[in-house]
């Protein structure tokens, strides 16, 4: 029910409301940098480089660890922050916070012309008794 009219929402409300979703979800989506694997080939050859230097240093245990920290090393993928793949569920969340506007809309509302009304729930009160005396 749109609430400036008092009539149900025409098909232009809900069409914007709808496609401003569906776009909201799919910015969500492609936007922030989705994680990569390692490319299975870039493995193989850091395995076969491990083995190699498995292979060296198998008599001595401390050269064997040098080699292996030294190989491991220089293979290492570059620094990836994870603040942008936490964004994402704080993307999908923001459509439906309404601050968008004084009225408490959200954006597919604002963008639609409509207006929300939520009735408040009642709140359950509480009933409270005494605690029961002793008998003396």
């Amino acid at each position: 029910m749109d609430a400036r009219s008092g009539r149900a929402p025409s098909r232009r409300q809900q069409l914007v409301r709808a496609a401003t979703r569906r776009l909201w979800t799919i910015l969500c989506q492609e936007l922030p940098p989705k994680p990569s694997p390692t490319p299975t080939a870039e493995q193989a050859e850091l395995r076969r480089e491990l083995d190699r230097g498995r292979a060296r240093h198998a008599e001595n245990p401390e050269a064997l660890h040098a080699e292996l920290r030294r190989i491991t090393a220089a293979s290492k993928p570059p620094y990836r922050s994870c603040l942008p793949i936490l964004a994402r569920p704080l993307l999908a969340a923001a459509i439906d916070l309404p601050v968008y506007s004084a009225l408490g809309q959200s954006l597919p509302d604002r963008l639609a012309g409509t207006v929300v009304v939520r009735e408040p729930r009642p709140r359950r009160r509480r009933v409270w008794s005494a605690p029961a005396r002793r008998a003396r």
